[in-house]
């Protein structure tokens, strides 16, 4: 579970230009690795709004997520990335 302050547990804020912070998203140290192993192949210019659109997706279930739900968040992300 993301617990934040536990071992391992990454927490990020994102923000877009002239939009509202989104609360902090908490990750394990294997969630933060299923996100960075697909932005690492992105440009520089795009992993940005890459992110911004993976920590969305969680967020609207809560502050419990699984695995399987940051994976479909990346999927949905990179299938718009690829659009663009």
């Amino acid at each position: 579970m993301n617990r934040p302050g536990a071992k391992g547990v990454h927490t990020a804020t994102t923000t877009a230009p002239q939009a509202k912070a989104q609360p902090m998203l908490a990750l394990t140290d294997a969630q933060l690795e299923i996100v960075m192993v697909p932005a690492g192949g992105l440009p520089a210019k795009k992993r940005s709004v890459f992110l911004e659109r993976v920590a969305a997706r969680p967020q609207l279930r809560g502050p419990h997520f699984t695995d399987a739900d940051l994976r479909a968040a990346i999927q949905a992300a990179v299938t718009v990335q690829s659009a663009v």
